[in-house]
């Protein structure tokens, strides 16, 4: 059933918004071990290694997370009477909220709020595209149980095209894609304090996402 996608949308975006609200507050606490640690491998092949992993460790739950909510999108349209045409606009809306929340987080928020309240921002933003998808989910699930019960089952679990249900799915496009690239934005400037503001800070946070 088609609404299991966007539930499962739901997850990831909670998911990774307590990863957002969590994540400020964990890295000091780790920050000084690890720094240490690091410090004594020295430079060369093992401290990149090292940093790698340690990157891949904190940021690969998030990065799968935020990373699942673009497949699991279009897959919530992939029955659609015009599903390719759908899937190109949901990439195009959410590649238009990833640029705006890693602008935004980079240029606005990080600068002027700090790490903590822009983590909050992040994920206040990523719980509201869990909430956009929570509710169109239940609108197709009662959708199908409508058409279950007067016998039109070949229409059920199916997005409609009705405002309601468009400003839904385009509302957790947008915000999925802002909060993915806000919360990269927001693991770049962390990584930054960690091993210093380096080419080698952002390839890692940028290696682990893609």
């Amino acid at each position: 059933r088609r609404f299991g996608s966007l539930a499962a949308l739901a997850r990831v975006e909670l998911a990774a918004a307590a990863y957002a609200v969590l994540l400020p507050w964990l890295a000091p606490a780790i920050e000084a071990p690890v720094g240490a640690a690091l410090r004594g491998l020295g430079p060369g092949v093992g401290f990149h290694a090292a940093a790698f992993g340690l990157a891949l460790l904190a940021l690969a739950p998030a990065a799968l997370a935020l990373g699942a909510g673009l497949p699991l999108l279009v897959a919530a349209r992939a029955d659609a009477a015009h599903a390719a045409r759908d899937s190109g606009l949901l990439y195009a809306v959410h590649a238009a909220g990833s640029a705006a929340g890693g602008v935004l987080a980079a240029f606005v928020l990080l600068p002027d709020l700090g790490v903590p309240l822009s983590a909050a921002l992040a994920a206040a933003v990523q719980v509201i595209a869990a909430t956009s998808a929570l509710r169109l989910a239940a609108k197709v699930n009662g959708g199908a149980r409508a058409g279950t019960d007067d016998g039109s089952a070949h229409d059920t679990g199916r997005i409609s095209h009705d405002t309601p249900s468009t400003v839904l799915l385009t509302a957790a496009a947008l915000l999925s894609g802002a909060g993915t690239l806000g919360l990269q934005s927001l693991c770049t400037r962390l990584a930054a304090l960690a091993i210093g503001p380096t080419v080698q800070g952002f390839a890692l946070v940028s290696a682990v996402y893609v």
